[in-house]
């Protein structure tokens, strides 16, 4: 399992059930290495055809409010999952106790419940990447030894910035400093072997402001692989910056309008996209992209890619959680519909194989489709440049909703907030937008896209210019 920060499809989640870790002080356990060779020689007794898979992970969430700290957690858990394969039917069992005899436990439950489950050909463990695997550059080895004090002070310094920004900023919410160290060991029985561990950092914020009876709010999110590289002031300024310059927002005139995405709401609505290419939607034909492969389905502007191997994402890693190699996949490549996204079962399914995307929800659930880094390529355009160019128009700083996208017709209706666009220059803020349409028609007026990528949690996009959007408002 891949850590996620905060924001995206997996949001914030631990990848344990509780953030205590009970194995800590227990005498009759076992270090983690060290369990997964007992867990690997059970497995060579007791089953033919298996997969151990083992995470690690530290987590450390500061809080400020107020200059003071409102909550430190330090968490760290560990999880192991087998899955065994017998008469073409797959179990799995996991346990979260480092003892050999917990793991003989956990193998026992994978194998009786393989008993009941349906036999399916498409079932299977792949073997070692002929090249071995990629070893992007993820892991921060001075973050775990860096003064807690000094992330403390970090976790101030998000809620004083946004505050210095503007005397109308009069409060902070969730002025959040959190790191997180995972490590993940898999083995099976066609020979893979691998090991990995990533770093995240990020800083999260929400200000609001205020000015008279009115209220605006904005947050803003940053996530590193590099501690040394988070600029925690800078979340807090933006933050509090986008927040004041809300003040005064009023209704929009509806119409069919050119529209132009911030970064940020373009990769939200980009990442609404994924769901429709994964290869378990496309093989029920709950897509509404399932038919369209090889077509064109958006403007030769756009080109989306499923990038493990990006380092400036935070889902970068050297294999997925079935040990297949990390790699990018060209999802959309200017305009045309190239390839879906598999995992080792529907990767057989189709016949198309994995493409490194079977990742877990957690340590104790069965991996399934999912995106690593999903990014929007950016253009040769400046943001500036697409906003002269929609001349009268709308700007979308945020959708509100966009877990209402539809993926198997690609219809959607979503709140927004933002500003007019007029003359090609950024006016007056707006309130009570609502955006409607479908994803088809959506990416097949994208008419340009912006040169600077922002990651949204594991989503990244440039702006983008959409030629043309149903805006509803009233004046």
């Amino acid at each position: 399992m891949r850590p996620k920060i905060n924001i995206g499809r997996r949001r914030g989640r631990s990848t344990a059930r509780s953030v205590v870790d009970h194995n800590r002080g227990n005498p009759d356990l076992i270090p983690p290495e060290e369990l997964l060779v007992e867990a690997e020689k059970l497995c060579r007794a007791r089953c033919g055809s298996w997969e151990v898979y083992l995470e690690q992970e530290r987590r450390l969430t500061i809080e400020v409010r107020d200059g003071k700290v409102e909550s430190l957690i330090s968490a760290r858990a560990v999880g192991l999952s087998v899955r065994a394969l017998k008469n073409r039917r797959m179990g799995s069992s996991y346990t979260n106790e480092l003892k050999p005899a917990a793991v003989a436990a956990a193998i026992e439950r994978a194998l009786t419940a393989a008993e009941y489950l349906p036999e399916d050909p498409a079932w299977h463990f792949s073997g070692p990447p002929a090249g071995g695997w990629p070893e992007p550059l993820i892991f921060d080895r001075r973050l775990a030894g860096a003064p807690e004090r000094e992330k403390v002070a970090r976790a101030a310094a998000i809620e004083e910035a946004a505050l210095e920004v503007d005397p109308r900023v009069k409060r902070v919410r969730g002025a959040e400093y959190e790191e997180i160290e995972s490590r993940v060991w898999i083995v099976n029985s066609e020979g893979i072997r691998a090991a990995g561990a990533t770093t995240l950092v990020s800083a999260a914020v929400e200000a609001v402001a205020e000015e008279g009876e009115e209220a605006e709010s904005a947050s803003e999110l940053a996530t590193e692989h590099y501690y040394d590289r988070l600029d925690v002031a800078r979340v807090g300024r933006e933050a509090a910056r986008m927040a004041v310059r809300l003040l005064g927002s009023s209704p929009v005139t509806g119409g069919r309008l050119p529209v132009v995405l911030s970064p940020d709401a373009a990769s939200g609505l980009f990442a609404a996209l994924a769901p429709a290419v994964y290869g378990d939607a496309v093989e029920k034909g709950r897509s509404w992209l399932a038919p369209k492969r090889g077509q064109k389905v958006a403007s030769d502007v756009v080109t989306i890619v499923d990038d493990g191997l990006c380092a400036d994402g935070p889902g970068a890693f050297p294999f997925d959680d079935e040990g297949s190699a990390s790699r990018r996949t060209v999802v959309i490549e200017s305009g045309a519909l190239v390839n879906f996204l598999y995992d080792n079962y529907y990767g057989r399914r189709s016949g198309r194989g994995s493409t490194a995307n079977g990742l877990r929800p957690a340590y104790f659930m069965p991996p399934a489709v999912d995106t690593t880094n999903w990014l929007a390529l950016p253009g040769p355009s400046s943001e500036a440049d697409l906003i002269a160019q929609a001349g009268d128009g709308v700007y979308i700083v945020e959708f509100l909703g966009l877990h209402t996208v539809d993926p198997v017709t690609g219809e959607f209706s979503l709140g927004a907030s933002g500003f007019r666009i007029e003359a090609g220059r950024l006016a007056a803020p707006v309130s009570g937008m609502a955006i409607a349409g479908n994803l088809g028609e959506l990416l097949e007026r994208v008419a340009g896209m912006a040169d600077r990528v922002k990651w949204n949690g594991d989503a990244g996009a440039p702006a983008a210019l959409i030629d043309g959007l149903d805006v509803s408002g009233e004046e």
